[in-house]
């Protein structure tokens, strides 16, 4: 019997070998002097017949790989070339039939694996066990303002563009938003000093700004999130911009359309001040600073709830900005006349200090809210 017996093509399925050709390809693998598995070199073209896997280079570029041997501590993967002709030649071993199951059965998994990440990416509450209740997150709302969400449409929504391209208007008023903070000295006038590390600054500044996208996309623009169901609350349906709220956003985007930047700059500072003294009754998350906090929750890269300390340190930030904020609109106003700037800071927040009673705050996250 010749070696090239074993290669016919009625034999490339030696499970499928009764009787004397079986007894004879047993016998003429008996006659091989076999090396050890582990003395067994590794190739690098592809070895007609052998089983074709996917697999990664250290630098996670995409190959394909294969071994001689199935059972576990023996197991060497080797990369191979010209892998193409290999699949298309294990392919031909297949009838029809079966090669339509194994296509049929890749398209199925493809499926079942977009319908997990698809319900994955969605916000579903605390409603499924008892085990995935996170008290903090349920004691002040947060799961119920983002239950049914879609989590890549949550950090979507506070994304600060990097160019003008799609919304110019947006892009100028995040550009001037913090401008008149700026730490250098420009003549006698001195420059900011914030008495925070720059990148801390940066951090906290990117906050505001996360905030005024958040809420010019959502609250003024609206038609930001999308639902399965129609009868399914969303932010743009909780949140309700003030008289005063809605006159700004009109003015700032007027301003940003005519590209006036010292009238940008003066309405921007007046929406801020009208965005953060924003009066609310049974939904706190009316106010879109709040409902921005609330985006905040889920990592954005992981997809799940932030610990409370990660988490705090978010609010930390923002609270930081709007501190910085009513103090400046309050000096300004001392610098028009029109108030004395501690006064102004006390009318501002006093109402919030003498009212501890109407606080709510979480053991666990900080956030402070307030009821009118």
């Amino acid at each position: 019997m010749s070696e090239g017996f074993i290669y016919r093509p009625e034999w490339r399925k030696p499970h499928c070998l009764r009787g004397a050709p079986l007894k004879a390809l047993v016998e003429l693998f008996e006659s091989y002097d076999l090396l050890p598995p582990e003395q067994v070199a590794v190739l690098t073209q592809a070895v007609d017949g052998l089983r074709l896997l996917d697999g990664f280079h250290p630098i996670w570029r995409p190959c394909k790989l294969q071994t001689f041997f199935a059972e576990t501590r023996l197991v060497r993967y080797f990369v191979v070339n010209g892998a193409i002709g290999a699949a298309a030649a294990g392919t031909n071993d297949l009838d029809s039939g079966e090669a339509d199951f194994f296509k049929q059965l890749d398209k199925d998994a493809a499926i079942v694996e977009e319908d997990a990440k698809a319900k994955a990416n969605i916000v579903h509450g605390f409603n499924s066990h008892r085990s995935a209740v996170v008290p903090w997150l349920r004691r002040i709302g947060i799961e119920e303002h983002t239950r049914g969400l879609k989590k890549d449409e949550m950090h979507a929504s506070f994304a600060v563009p990097k160019n003008a391209d799609d919304e110019p208007e947006l892009f100028l008023m995040l550009e001037l938003a913090l401008s008149r903070f700026h730490t250098a000295a420009v003549g006698r006038a001195r420059g900011f000093d914030p008495k925070k590390e720059p990148n801390t600054r940066k951090t906290n500044f990117g906050y505001w700004k996360q905030f005024l996208t958040y809420c010019y996309r959502v609250a003024y623009c609206g038609g930001h999130f999308t639902t399965a169901d129609d009868d399914q609350r969303t932010p743009e349906s909780s949140i309700q911009l003030t008289g005063a709220q809605e006159k700004a956003w009109e003015a700032a985007f007027q301003s940003a359309v005519e590209q006036d930047r010292p009238g940008l700059r003066d309405v921007i500072l007046v929406l801020s001040m009208a965005l953060i003294c924003h009066e609310f009754g049974g939904n706190r998350y009316s106010s879109p600073l709040l409902s921005f906090c609330a985006m905040l929750s889920v990592k954005p890269y992981t997809k799940t709830w932030k610990e409370p300390g990660n988490y705090n340190s978010c609010l930390s930030g923002v609270i930081w900005v709007v501190q910085l904020i009513i103090f400046h609109a309050s000096a300004c106003l001392e610098k028009a006349e029109l108030g004395d700037t501690l006064e102004r800071i006390k009318q501002y927040c006093g109402c919030l200090l003498s009212r501890r009673r109407s606080l709510g705050r979480t053991k666990h996250s900080g956030m402070w809210t307030r009821r009118s």
